[in-house]
């Protein structure tokens, strides 16, 4: 699947551009596991290895010499937001199931320390 060459980033985008839109793309890369950085919202090659990396994951392309290789165009921010919403849901129902756990950890040593006494 080829990225088009319209890009989703509002305005030119290059090397050193910095902005809010590149900070969110970058925390979205980041919490899964593509982005290994400081989140600081400039657009490089940090950056754009790890839309390389995402995309070959998600197999947009198959490698770097593809077209619209490490390049955020529609296809690449549609594949990341609907994985983003799946990696949210997912981490919002282990966050709870953790809770649950903790809940029932305090439960059973409160229960352990009143058969001490």
């Amino acid at each position: 699947m080829d990225e088009d060459s319209q890009s989703v980033l509002s305005g030119n985008v290059f090397d050193g551009t910095k902005s809010e839109e590149i900070r969110d793309l970058q925390k979205m890369l980041k919490e899964m596991g593509y982005f290994k950085f400081d989140i600081d919202g400039l657009y490089n090659k940090r950056l754009v290895d790890a839309i390389l990396e995402f995309q070959v994951a998600k197999q947009i392309i198959t490698s770097p010499d593809d077209i619209g290789a490490g390049y955020y165009g529609p296809v690449t921010q549609s594949t990341l937001e609907e994985g983003y919403a799946a990696y949210l849901a997912k981490k919002i129902k282990i966050d709870a199931l953790n809770a649950q756990l903790e809940t029932i950890k305090a439960a059973r040593t409160g229960v352990f320390d009143e058969k001490k006494k």
